[in-house]
């Protein structure tokens, strides 16, 4: 897109002039991407790329979103770039009807353990997991709050490298939402201690030594946030936690004080610390409830007025002030600073010419990490009324493709990867219109009324997925979106089906 842009002249050259760096590098490497070759990548027809671009180009008024999905690859930082690129060619960044930069509400962030925030950050966090490969991910030169890559904690819990990982506090359900859940459930075994925080017991809290039930939506008082609005709002309970459940801040509070950490943080428990973030707006709780919402302002053009920048100057918040199409970060930091397209690892493009009889046996292309309406990362499985809904979880794929593997809708399939000897199985949902080289079994599922454990293996996406450090080069990377795979009809028929 960027390349039928420059050659038809869709840009704002004084933008690209007074507010961008590094355009001739990307003009070059740009110019590598015909709509033509991009077309064989994407498997999107040339004429449709061309059309887009120029819906998206000429327009007085576009804009251009993503979210997780784009993540999931093995192109994600380059994929980031690029969607910001585009809006900055137009010259269209931050005006009404376009890709917008909406400052936060000026209140203390949920986290502080983040790079950058005391002096002693370095020493602090310089041997976190995952800082020597990927040092803008975690330790103390992070981009943002440092994260170790997965892959390698869950090496760490089970080999002790580069230092032993015994114990693990999550609200989260890595089970089924990390990639390789063989691995994950070994990984897990391994602790001496594993902690849930959680509203039911999803497969993760079935392992744990200990689950603590934490409030509920309607139980809790919280600011509600959301990264990229300006625009906060208070969330008020309206009924008392029932049984045991408390707020998960309090449980964490309550041990960091009995570890002897109560005097290095500024509160006590969760109502002061929902007083604390809000103090900066010279208001607490009480009253920013009486408020409702409290909104920001919703300014235009403030990188012209030096409203990005903590220095106050004119510009964008990066090193050169500019829109930096060379990044100045990541070639400090030996990566290369203009985007680039990476083949995924389990494509058949890539294992052409290498090993095509590979591609011959697993014909078919599997994507997962998508949602249902009812489930988001597995929260709502265990409730009667959403399972109802939707009891089953899915495996889409075109009407084609379905005849050809003599399979209907609402039949099961089991489907194999190259990568692993595990299977899982799926019940077929029709989606005219999908291409038929790709299906699509839906994110984050276990098999309600079944073992919890057993019900993760058997049909979850990420027993196919790796789980691998070697596909983005800033990050790690995902194979969720691109993994060779091939089906065939299964007689498996879940308990509650086999009984009706």
């Amino acid at each position: 897109m960027i390349n039928i842009m420059i050659e038809n002249d869709w840009v704002d050259h004084d933008f690209i002039k007074d507010w961008t760096i590094g355009f001739d590098e990307l003009k070059t490497r740009a110019a590598e991407y015909t709509p033509e070759k991009t077309a064989q990548i994407t498997w999107i027809p040339a004429e449709k790329i061309v059309e887009a671009t120029r819906m998206f180009a000429t327009a007085n008024r576009s804009a251009m979103y993503t979210f997780i999905g784009a993540t999931m690859g093995g192109n994600s930082i380059s994929t980031f770039g690029l969607m910001g690129f585009l809006p900055a060619l137009t010259g269209r960044i931050d005006q009404t009807g376009n890709n917008c930069i909406l400052m936060p509400i000026k209140m203390r962030l949920p986290s502080y353990y983040k790079s950058g925030a005391s002096d002693n950050d370095r020493t602090r966090l310089e041997d976190q997991i995952s800082t020597d490969k990927f040092p803008l991910l975690a330790g103390p030169d992070a981009i943002s709050t440092p994260y170790p890559n997965p892959s390698h904690v869950i090496d760490a819990m089970l080999t002790g490298d580069p230092y032993p990982v015994k114990a693990l506090w999550t609200n989260c359900n890595p089970m089924v939402g990390l990639e390789d859940s063989y691995k994950v459930l070994e990984a897990l075994k391994s602790l001496d201690l594993l902690v849930v925080s959680d509203m039911f017991e999803s497969p993760t809290a079935h392992l744990a030594d200990y689950i603590l039930p934490v409030t509920n939506h309607m139980e809790s008082e919280a600011i509600t946030e959301y990264a990229g609005l300006n625009l906060i709002t208070a969330r008020v309970k309206c009924m008392e936690p029932r049984g045991e459940a408390r707020e998960e801040a309090d449980a964490v509070l309550e041990v960091l004080r009995r570890m002897g950490f109560g005097d290095k943080i500024p509160v006590q428990s969760y109502r002061e610390l929902l007083d604390y973030r809000l103090e900066p707006l010279g208001i607490d709780f009480d009253e920013f409830a009486r408020r409702g919402s409290i909104i920001g302002p919703d300014e235009r053009l403030k990188y012209k007025n030096g409203k990005l920048r903590p220095d106050g100057k004119p510009g964008f918040n990066t090193p050169s002030g500019k829109v930096e199409f060379t990044s100045q970060k990541l070639d400090a930091f030996g990566y290369d600073p203009l985007p680039n397209f990476k083949e995924p690892l389990f494509s058949p493009q890539n294992m052409d010419g290498r090993d095509t009889e590979l591609v011959g046996e697993f014909p078919l292309i599997l994507i997962s990490g998508t949602r249902a309406v009812e489930y988001y990362s597995t929260l709502g499985i265990s409730l009667p009324k959403l399972n109802k809904r939707r009891p089953f979880p899915g495996l889409e794929m075109a009407p084609e493709t379905a005849e050809k593997y003599d399979l209907e809708e609402g039949d099961w399939a089991e489907i194999e990867a190259p990568n692993t000897d595990k299977t899982i199985v799926r019940r077929v949902t029709l989606l005219p219109g999908m291409d038929p080289r790709v299906i699509n079994a839906e994110g984050l599922w276990y098999m309600p009324g079944e073992d919890l454990i057993v019900g993760t293996l058997r049909v979850g996406a990420n027993v196919l997925t790796p789980l691998r450090d070697d596909l983005d080069p800033v990050m790690g990377g995902s194979t969720a979106r691109c993994l060779l795979c091939r089906i065939r009809k299964s007689d498996y028929r879940p308990a509650m089906q086999a009984a009706e």
